[in-house]
Order: C-alpha cells, then structure tokens, then sequence
C-alpha cells in the first residue's frame, strides 16, 4: 500500500513538473506572438508610407511627362507640308 501511494506521488510530481514546462512553454510563446505582432506592425506601417511615396512619385513623373508633352508641342511644333508627296 504504501508503494502504491509513492508511485501515486512520483505520477503526481510528474504531471506538475509536466504542467509548469508547459505553462512556461506558453507564456514565453504569448511574449513571442506579442513581440511579433508589434514587429508586424511596424512593418505594415513602413509599407504603407512606402506605398504613398510611391504614389507621389507615380503622381510626380505623369505631371512631369504631360509638361514635357506640353511644352514639346510649344516649342517643337510640327510642321505639316501643304501638299502631298510623291
């Protein structure tokens, strides 16, 4: 009888130790997901501000091509002859 209840306590201390390595498994998984979560918003962010410097950018070269364009047309007009060729 006396054996039966040490082999009790040795599964019992067993199934302790086995809950604290698992509850300390978590914890440290649950700072991991927060640190990463932080980290993934960061970079969101970064893409987001990327993504309107290249919009201003995108917006920058077609108003410069249609000055371009424009001021081609003003200073180089071109110049169609009056009658056919050849």
């Amino acid at each position: 009888m006396e054996q039966s209840h040490q082999i009790l306590e040795e599964r019992n201390d067993s199934y302790k130790s086995t809950a604290i390595q698992s509850q300390t498994k978590i914890l440290r998984l649950e700072q991991d997901k927060v640190e990463l979560t932080a980290k993934l918003s960061e970079v969101m962010s970064q893409l987001t501000s990327s993504q309107l410097a290249l919009s201003e950018v995108k917006r920058s070269e077609q108003e410069l091509s249609e000055q371009r364009i424009s001021y081609e047309c003003i200073c180089f007009p071109v110049v169609l002859p009056l009658t056919p060729p050849p």
